[in-house]
């Protein structure tokens, strides 16, 4: 499994509906692409004053490296991320792939 961490800063000015759209637009590629097993969404809600301004948090699981790859390279994706770029004040991609849960802290 692909861990896909997107954090978004959306610009201060934009309509709160015209961020609705977008993240809505940013869900409608799992079935787009078929490539993600699952996507989940939420707001920021930490009070440790670390986020760096990141309103917006998406994680997203692919199956393996291949499946990220064809989701990245996938048209659909590529529109968003061309639509989504002007949008934001900043953003932040991390993958990752989880580390065994049955390993034991030394």
């Amino acid at each position: 499994m692909i861990r896909h961490i997107v954090l978004m800063k959306f610009r201060s000015d934009l309509a709160a509906n015209t961020v609705t759209k977008a993240i809505e637009k940013f869900f409608a590629l799992r079935e787009t692409t078929g490539e993600m097993q699952t996507m989940e969404h939420g707001l920021n809600s930490s009070e440790e004053g670390l986020d760096h301004g990141y309103t917006h948090c998406f994680l997203i699981n692919f199956t393996d490296e291949a499946a990220l790859q064809r989701y990245l390279k996938h048209s659909a994706h590529q529109e968003f991320v061309a639509t989504i770029m002007p949008m934001l004040a900043d953003g932040l991609v991390v993958d990752f792939t989880p580390a065994s849960a049955a390993r034991k802290a030394a």
